[in-house]
């Protein structure tokens, strides 16, 4: 009875283990078809992508019939198109007295697309064949070549460089460049398309542009970068606009047009006149723009591109061409640009180090002073300060000035040497080092502040150091990610180190 029993178990428990076995596979198919049912060929997904790529398809249909653009598009030349904003670039296909087939780029609510024309010349009457989305370079092969708008902005496409003559385009994808090669034959244009290494500035060292609001002063290399340098050495820029014009980096062949130029002399201060490249990445190293006192004026739009790999240093021995500059321009600020006045800077990410003794020290701006605006920038530079008073991420500041820093952030580490000349005073902050009642708003700081301090008078602070400005509320949603390292040293002069995240110090100043 009990071996009947044991081979009943083993029977069930042979038939339960199938059945699980059974479930499973079921459980299985079952899952399949419904993913299938959602993401396969006809599945949900699929056909709600389907249903919204016919809805934007025709939606372009219906805004082409809308303008009635047929007699305009019947010349198919770009001066014969301006008026259409909507259409980017178009060519012919085919090109006869009753019919003409075309492609054409269109933008329809931010998005791209590569329409197939038929115009029936006949019956005036035209009709879109087909429609794609664009989503790369080599969708764009054909309609941009020739036939575009010159020098227009078309999505994340940048017409660069045209010379018909060579029979070649170079452009610009989404920060990346391409060369297009044309071929031209009887009813249309072929071309190739490939990724294009050097830089783009055609007239390296002059800004092009009008440095009006609608024409800025356009940096497009190192080189203009210099020359916007050297020209603001004598020059306020006041109310002219320069933007940036594609990410550069310093230790970049690429962001050169020639790294070993040396029209631009003895850059940093050695007494030898080097390769433009290694100018500005020893010695010395990037002269700062608006060093001659009067601070910087204008506009200067960095458009969110970077600038990488930033060197400054101007804690080195002084040669004779050195005092005589510092005798001529008697500066007080040290950074990307020297001094700010009443001007405006914008949409700038600067990485590197700045090594300075000059009293206001930042990475995006050493004096800053009057109604001046620095704005959605962020500051990745590592700051040493040698003997300087004012030290901030993003500007050492000035005091009794008020200025405004928006949605500003700083990531770089600021550090303050000790040395024979300790200023009475340190301020230190990782936005700003010294203010009286500016506007500092939605501003972080997540860079390591190290300073030093005589261990009697510290004014230490998350946000601020010591606040003033007349109990007014000029800080506001800024916080501190970083830490506050402060050393204590003995054997020196009484001084008085005011440390803050934020801001080193908001002075008061009675109305």
């Amino acid at each position: 009875m009990k071996k009947k029993m044991k081979k009943l178990k083993k029977q069930i428990k042979g038939i339960t283990l199938i059945a699980l076995v059974i479930t499973i596979i079921v459980l299985l198919i079952l899952a399949a078809v419904a993913i299938n049912l959602t993401i396969g060929s006809n599945g949900i997904f699929t056909r709600t992508k389907d249903a919204v790529d016919r809805y934007e398809l025709a939606a372009i249909e219906e805004k082409i019939k809308m303008e009635e653009v047929v007699g305009i598009i019947d010349s198919y030349i770009p001066g014969g198109t301006q008026g259409i904003n909507y259409i980017k670039g178009i060519y012919a296909i085919e090109n006869s007295e009753k019919e003409m087939k075309m492609d054409c780029i269109m933008e329809l609510e931010g998005k791209l697309y590569r329409a197939n024309l038929n115009v029936n010349r006949s019956e005036n009457d035209m009709t879109v064949e087909s429609a794609t989305k664009m989503e790369k370079i080599e969708d764009i092969a054909m309609p941009l070549y020739i036939m575009l708008f010159n020098d227009e902005n078309i999505g994340d496409i940048e017409v660069k460089v045209e010379n018909e003559e060579e029979g070649y385009i170079i452009i610009r994808y989404k920060n990346t460049n391409y060369i297009i090669t044309v071929e031209e034959t009887e009813i249309s244009n072929k071309a190739s398309i490939d990724y294009y290494e050097g830089n783009i500035d055609q007239n390296p060292g002059e800004m092009e542009g009008d440095g009006t609001e609608g024409s800025p002063y356009l940096i497009q290399s190192i080189e203009d970068l210099v020359a916007f340098s050297e020209r603001s050495l004598n020059y306020s820029f006041s109310g002219e606009y320069i933007s940036l014009d594609t990410d550069l980096d310093f230790n970049s062949d690429e962001s050169y047009v020639d790294p070993y130029t040396t029209v631009f002399g003895d850059i940093n201060r050695n007494d030898i006149i080097e390769p433009l490249k290694t100018e500005l990445t020893t010695g010395r190293g990037f002269f700062p723009i608006a060093y001659d006192g009067n601070g910087f004026m204008g506009s200067f739009n960095g458009n969110n591109y970077i600038i990488k790999n930033l060197y400054m240093n101007d804690v080195i021995n002084q040669s004779n061409a050195d005092i005589s500059l510092m005798e001529a321009y008697p500066v007080i600020g040290f950074g990307l640009f020297s001094g700010l006045n009443d001007g405006e800077i914008k949409n700038l990410k600067v990485t590197g180090n700045i090594t300075s003794s000059l009293e206001y020290v930042g990475g995006i701006v050493g004096d800053c002073v009057g109604d001046s605006v620095i704005e959605n920038c962020v500051n990745e530079v590592n700051i040493t300060a040698v003997g300087s008073s004012s030290v901030g991420g993003i500007t050492g500041g000035r005091e009794y000035e008020s200025f405004t820093i928006l949605d500003c952030k700083n990531y770089g580490n600021i550090s303050i040497v000790q040395d024979d000349n300790i200023p009475e005073e340190i301020k230190i902050g990782g936005i700003i080092g010294c203010t009286d009642s500016g506007r500092i708003n939605n501003c972080i700081n997540y860079g390591t502040i190290k300073s030093i301090s005589d261990g009697t008078n510290l004014y230490k602070g998350d946000i601020y150091g010591k606040l003033g400005a007349n109990g007014e509320k000029c800080i506001t949603n800024c916080e501190n990610m970083g830490t506050l390292e402060v050393e204590t040293v003995s054997g020196q002069n009484s001084f008085t180190t005011y440390i803050g995240g934020i801001i080193g110090i908001l002075y008061y100043r009675p109305m």
